[in-house]
């Protein structure tokens, strides 16, 4: 797998779970960032 490839994470393997989260964060992010972008456009 993917040792020592990510030496912050301690060098271990990339589990599934991490890759899960970090999938979900960034589409809670990109739903966020076009709401933010529709607010600030107003109504048009």
């Amino acid at each position: 797998m993917l040792s020592n490839r990510y030496p912050a994470t301690g060098g271990g393997v990339v589990s599934l779970e991490n890759i899960a989260i970090s999938f979900l964060i960034s589409c809670l992010a990109s739903i966020a960032a076009y709401y933010v972008c529709k607010w600030l456009d107003g109504d048009k």
